[in-house]
């Protein structure tokens, strides 16, 4: 897909300070350097590696999740509606930036006419052609559209920002998606394994009822729990078709044509993500989602000096420069003619109506700013809780790895006293049972870390979504 390649303003203080009116300067500094700060304390508390973060899904040595990302990327509609919204902002920045050139336009007619007179009643007939340029320049000596055309520059800017925030949002969603259908199917197939060890189990407590040595209370509690999971697959099977239309749509095809392959339960446990960006600040600040508040803020700014300056008189030149031949089109009876015009023009009498159009401008523009604040206190408040949800995700983890692991030490207990006598088989399959819950609790837990560890990509995704659409 080709991106319109746009130069864009980086979130550097004095670039900052340099697209705001006055009034917001220290402002905009003060909670920039606030933001950096809690970014740099952020940073210190976690134990986020430094490292280059391009292309890090595919840590995850997935063939398949790398395909559905390119997929993505090429195929995905709002990628594309955006992509050409980006190029309509190009077309419209250059159009402002061409209104600053002089302005003017060709003329050519010709005339051919049949007049009849008293002297000739029959006619005569005439032939004339006129060619003519027109030429028109605004001096702009007040820089009211040089703060337009910058406007529009802003504008293309945020557009560009978008469209990066766009990207780094599609990708984060598609690798869940992946991960989540993953997971469900390690679920379906535990759940299946679940209920083959309760159908055993059934068996054998209708034998020991009829032999009266259980009670039907053992055989229906059992019966139970074997149709508590069952009901699980119905259940299994609503949520991956949810996540399939999901990827579905992510990639503008049909669930008959995703073509997606089920991990063995080695190849899921295999899974792992580690979390290292090169620079936490930079992760942040170069957001999509803050370069275009930023953008958006320079460019209520310059419309809002753009307003103060149509205050201003304006100097304009036009001139023009033609020829006349009234006698035909052989051009024997040449008259030309030419004319320059200055003019200024100020608007006194319409002073009340720019000061209000002033006046809306700059109520605007301190929202814009407000905004900005509200996407830098949003952006620390959801990657603090990421980073918080994945520090307590992997202490979580260790739990169920030690639930897994004394599951699976008693059911090799149990399994020795069943074969040495102590135990009945009935003992031996709750055991197994024990163990396949907790495994089911460990496979859900690490679907949960994949996904907590994408979600802090997602949030620090700064680099990796700006180099990402470079490359697309």
């Amino acid at each position: 897909m080709q991106l319109i390649k746009i130069s864009m303003l980086g979130l550097a203080m004095a670039s900052v300070i340099g697209c705001t009116s006055t009034s917001y300067e220290r402002q905009v500094a003060q909670s920039h350097d606030s933001f950096n700060n809690q970014v740099i304390n952020m940073a210190r508390l976690t134990s986020v590696a430094k490292a280059n973060e391009a292309l890090w899904w595919q840590q995850l040595e997935d063939a398949a999740l790398n395909n559905l990302v390119k997929g993505v990327l090429t195929e995905n509609q709002n990628l594309k509606a955006s992509a050409a919204r980006l190029r309509a902002a190009a077309a419209g920045l250059s159009e402002a930036q061409r209104a600053r050139l002089p302005q003017g336009n060709l003329n050519v007619s010709a005339q051919r006419t049949n007049t009849p007179s008293l002297l000739t009643p029959q006619g005569g007939v005439q032939e004339s052609i006129t060619a003519g340029g027109e030429l028109s320049w605004q001096v702009d000596l007040s820089g009211r559209i040089a703060k337009l055309a910058d406007a529009a520059a802003a504008s293309a800017e945020s557009s560009q920002a978008q469209y990066q925030a766009l990207v780094g949002e599609l990708v984060t969603a598609s690798i869940q998606s992946y991960l989540n259908w993953q997971a469900l199917q390690q679920t379906r197939q535990l759940t299946v394994e679940q209920l083959n060890a309760l159908e055993e189990s059934i068996k054998i407590i209708e034998v020991r009822v009829a032999e009266g040595v259980a009670t039907e209370l053992e055989l229906n509690r059992t019966k139970s729990q074997y149709f508590e999971h069952k009901q699980r697959l119905p259940e299994i099977a609503i949520e991956l078709a949810a996540v399939e239309q999901t990827i579905a749509v992510l990639v503008n095809k049909q669930v008959d044509a995703l073509n997606l392959v089920v991990l063995t339960k080695p190849q899921f446990e295999e899974l792992s993500i580690s979390v290292s960006v090169k620079s936490a600040s930079d992760a942040l600040m170069q957001r999509g989602d803050v370069k275009s508040a930023v953008a958006r803020l320079k460019q209520q700014s310059l419309l809002t000096q753009s307003a103060e300056r149509a205050l201003y008189p304006d100097i304009s030149f036009s001139a023009f420069a033609g020829v006349l031949n009234p006698t035909g089109a052989n051009f024997n009876d040449t008259q030309s003619s030419w004319q320059v015009t200055p003019s200024l023009n100020w608007s006194l009498f319409s002073y009340p109506q720019l000061l209000a159009q002033m006046d809306r401008q700059e109520a605007i523009t301190e929202a814009s700013y407000y905004e900005y604040r509200q996407t830098l206190t949003k952006v620390l408040a959801q990657t603090e809780y990421s980073l918080r949800a994945l520090a307590q995700t992997k202490l979580q983890l260790r739990y169920v790895d030690a639930q897994v692991n004394a599951a699976n030490k008693a059911y090799l207990q149990a399994s020795a006293g069943y074969q040495e006598g102590q135990l009945g088989y009935l003992e031996l399959l709750d055991a197994r049972q024990d163990v396949l819950i907790a495994q089911q609790s460990q496979m859900a837990i690490r679907n949960k870390l994949l996904n907590a560890s994408v979600d802090v990509y997602g949030e620090l995704n700064g680099q990796w979504s700006q180099a990402l659409i470079a490359s697309i």
